[in-house]
């Protein structure tokens, strides 16, 4: 073995054996810009793991305020409902208040109209 050629010659990091030193610096070289992509990659994971959790965090509470938000439009709904109810009941009413004031103003005017209050509504007395 010359000593050019074992100068020539680097052991190689991944398999032991030796190697030409320029292949050797080529490997090592991709190597590092692999393990520096590989670090940009896990730095940009973090990155997104972090915006994932702010993200689930803040779908938690819009769960929790889109649940508030829809037992209180159940609750308006049903009260609604209820005021709907007492609505359409106050108009029964009132349609059958209406019918004994009209049935009570046809027993009047029959009551004016014999004996002694036609008299007296006439002033005929």
């Amino acid at each position: 073995m010359d000593n050019n050629q074992g100068n020539n010659k680097r052991k190689c990091p991944v398999c032991g054996r030796f190697a030409r030193a320029e292949a050797v610096e080529k490997h090592e070289m991709a190597v590092r810009t692999m393990r520096k992509a590989l670090a940009e990659c896990k730095e940009a994971i973090s990155q997104k793991d972090g915006i994932i959790d702010t993200m689930k965090c803040s779908l938690s509470a819009y769960e929790v305020e889109h649940d508030e938000l829809t037992s209180t439009v159940a609750n308006l709904k049903s009260e609604i409902a209820g005021l709907n109810k007492t609505i359409k009941d106050y108009r029964e009413l009132t349609d059958s208040q209406r019918k004994s004031i009209d049935e009570l103003d046809g027993k009047v005017s029959g009551l004016m109209e014999r004996g002694l209050w036609a008299r007296i509504f006439n002033k005929d007395i």
